[in-house]
């Protein structure tokens, strides 16, 4: 199976609106093609994270890196927050469905979550400082969220003109 670059879903498209419905067939061969071709698209893109609905698939399942240098990066279906710290830790949020534009945040430290693999089997992970920020981000995907939906219309306006010039350059 050779994976194949999928096109990114921009904001504001509805699609990533939708909050995702739960996978409950564990379709190996399709789920493992998704999967491949999730992560190679992450990857050409420069991303550390990147959600289903991002790639117009409304299901929950993200594909992530777990350290800058990771080859095998996570798979992560049905994912769920169990724990979380009360210490943030701050990052310079960014999208691949925001291309070019990036905001300071905050979010906890330390998250644990509960998700399926592509077999269904169930794991638990704790990710810290930016990976916890990462899993937060991309599972808010999953529920419908990025993270610009509660900007200003100013800044929302200004926010689209920086999409627009992104991807006139990317193309």
């Amino acid at each position: 199976m050779i994976p194949k670059l999928l096109d990114i879903v921009y904001w504001p498209d509805d699609r990533l609106h939708q909050p995702c419905d739960t996978i409950t067939k564990f379709d190996g061969d399709f789920l493992e093609r998704l999967s491949a071709d999730m992560i190679l698209t992450m990857l050409h893109n420069s991303g550390y994270g990147l959600a289903a609905p991002q790639v117009g698939h409304n299901i929950q399942m993200l594909v992530m890196l777990t350290d800058v240098m990771d080859d095998d990066p996570l798979v992560l279906i049905n994912p769920e927050i169990i724990e979380q710290s009360d210490s943030p830790f701050e990052w310079r949020e960014g999208c691949l469905s925001v291309p070019g534009y990036f905001e300071t945040r905050k979010r906890p430290n330390r998250t644990v979550v509960r998700f399926n693999d592509v077999e269904g089997e169930i794991h638990q992970t704790e990710f810290i400082g930016i990976w916890s920020f990462v899993v937060q981000h991309e599972m808010d995907h999953l529920h419908g969220k990025v993270f610009v939906d509660d900007l200003s219309p100013f800044k929302t306006k200004r926010v689209q003109e920086k999409i627009k010039k992104t991807l006139k350059r990317m193309r």
